[in-house]
């Protein structure tokens, strides 16, 4: 193949990268160190650019679409991989890399299998075929170099329909098989993989992060990633926040940086954590001693991670922390936190410094909206006919209580005359036609409320916005970072947003199309009026919007 305008070499080696499944089928080579080393070697000639009939043969009836190859090895083993295209760190040029699909005995690869794999891979833009295709001579004659290309899209991955007969006769087996391969997530092979491997430990591996997800990490200033789930937009968030470390750690003169990540739920909060420690205990794996490397071994299978028990209980029982928010210390961070501990943790810091101004926690009973349905709704049968009570909760705390005009009002909360005539009915068309009857609801919900001496979650917020400049002072947290952002009211935002620095360092992420808290009447277009406002009211810098779709 001739050589295409505007390549040139993308330097002396091949970047290989592995798919989870490779990952794990040379876990368990790891018992035959022999055939390890075997792989091993057989990836390093591909990565030197020693391409050859033995290593680089392309599986016949994959050419003419995206080219498949096999490398063979002893004990009968089969690599096989692609030549892909992966952009650089800039955005600006596309390099060539390897990436590993399976290592496994030629008796479990199916090569037209393969060939079906292959069609699927295939991109809208023809150029991403000729790219994959394409090799570059080296400065020897037995020696290929990757190619390095100016940056390109190559659009979205060809459907069954695309293709007519050729994928006709896929099997369920085969159609779920080629959708995990086509979605899988890949490995950089380095040191630190390849002593992971070899010792067996079962460990989170960085990840080749796709365009989008970069886009998130390498941006400068204030973000509202909105996407669905499985899009990445969490991915992005812990490795964003890796890097913010990893760069804090060059400075010279470098101190201490608090990252504060808060979510809703505490599985989540605990899985990011783990993931990040993951990526921070990875690194180190590189400077290991093979030695060093069956003892961390040894010790990861008889200290497996910790169970999720204490999240199965309404309150979160981490006791990793100090009993207040103002007690938290450098090496508390970055901290990984449930927004309910979060609150926890500020409402401390009040009953410290204004005594009696809230109950104990276990003394204050915070309602939810079961405690809404149970022990308020039946009181309100008369005024509620024909509505429903969900319905009805969450326009009273995220729209009369929570929402950005309750956060503006003078009261604190929505007067009749803003909720019933003021508010606009196009932005909040829930129950529009029935708001009178919903404010007398609210209005018999408030007095009840106050007489059970109870509080809701936009009162807890409120009053937590109140004493913050009392209790906890100038914040000093230098990066904010909130997932699940739709589960928030607004009065939320306002509050999670004081505990920031700046402007310029808060991320949002989120699917506005998931809202699984009760009570929320969270819309986007809300956060992103407020970001604007305050980046407006501070360093007038511009907000990145990314949307992330469920492709």
């Amino acid at each position: 193949m001739s050589s295409p305008p505007l390549v040139s070499p993308a330097g002396n080696r091949w970047a290989v990268v592995l798919s989870n499944r490779a990952v794990k089928e040379l876990r368990r080579l790891e018992r035959d160190q022999n055939a390890l080393e075997i792989i091993h070697k057989k990836i390093k000639e591909l990565s030197l650019g020693l391409f050859s009939s033995d290593n680089h043969r392309c599986l016949q009836g994959t050419m003419q679409h995206i080219p498949i190859y096999r490398a063979r090895a002893a004990n009968n083993l089969r690599i096989v991989y692609q030549v892909d295209m992966s952009p650089d760190p800039s955005g600006m040029f596309d390099h060539q890399v390897i990436k590993i699909f399976r290592v496994a005995p030629r008796a479990q690869v199916d090569y037209g299998f393969w060939v079906k794999v292959s069609i699927r891979l295939k991109r809208v833009n023809p150029q991403y075929q000729d790219r994959c295709a394409f090799r570059l001579a080296g400065g020897s004659s037995d020696k290929l170099r990757p190619a390095m290309f100016p940056h390109s899209e190559y659009g979205l991955g060809t459907s069954n329909q695309d293709y007519g007969s050729l994928l006709n006769d896929l099997t369920p087996e085969e159609n779920d098989e080629i959708q995990e391969i086509t979605m899988e997530r890949f490995a950089p092979l380095n040191k630190s993989l390849y002593n992971a491997i070899a010792a067996d430990l079962d460990m989170a591996f960085p990840m080749v992060l796709d365009e989008h997800e970069r886009k998130i990490v390498n941006h400068s200033g204030s973000s509202i990633v909105i996407g669905r789930s499985g899009t990445g937009k969490t991915t992005a968030l812990i490795y964003k926040m890796r890097l913010v470390d990893q760069a804090n750690a060059t400075q010279s003169n470098h101190q201490a940086v608090r990252q504060l990540f808060v979510t809703r739920s505490r599985v989540l909060a605990q899985h990011v954590e783990a993931t990040y420690q993951g990526l921070v205990d990875f690194t180190n794996i590189a400077f290991k001693s093979p030695q060093e490397l069956k003892a961390i071994a040894k010790q990861s299978r008889e200290d497996p991670d910790r169970a999720l028990v204490e999240f199965d209980s309404e309150i979160d029982l981490r006791d990793d922390l100090p009993d207040r928010f103002s007690g938290l210390q450098d090496t508390h961070f970055p901290l990984f936190i449930s927004f309910e501990k979060l609150c926890d943790l500020l409402e401390a810091d009040i009953r410290y410094t204004i005594p009696g101004r809230i109950g104990s926690l276990a003394s204050r009973n915070l309602i939810g909206f079961e405690d809404f349905l149970h022990s308020y709704w039946p009181s309100y049968r008369m005024l509620a006919q024909s509505l429903e009570p969900n319905l009805v909760y969450s326009e009273i705390i995220g729209v009369i209580k929570g929402s950005q005009a309750a956060f503006e009002s003078k009261e604190g909360y929505l007067t009749r005359e803003q909720y019933v005539n003021a508010l606009s009915r196009r932005q909040f068309p829930l129950l529009a036609h029935v708001r009178d009857k919903v404010y007398s609801i609210y209005e018999a919900y408030t007095k009840h409320k106050t007489s059970r001496h109870e509080t809701d979650a936009a009162d807890r917020a409120r009053l937590i916005l109140q004493h913050l400049a009392q209790t906890i002072g100038e914040s000093k947290v230098d990066y904010l970072y909130v997932d699940e952002v739709q589960d928030n009211l607004m009065i939320d935002i306002h509050m999670l947003r004081s505990l920031a620095k700046n402007t310029e360092n808060m991320y949002w992420s989120g699917d506005s199309a998931q809202t699984v808290v009760a009570g929320s009447a969270f819309r986007i277009n809300d956060l992103k009026a407020f970001s604007y406002r305050d980046q407006a009211s501070n360093y007038a810098l511009p907000i990145a919007f990314a949307n992330f779709s469920s492709e």
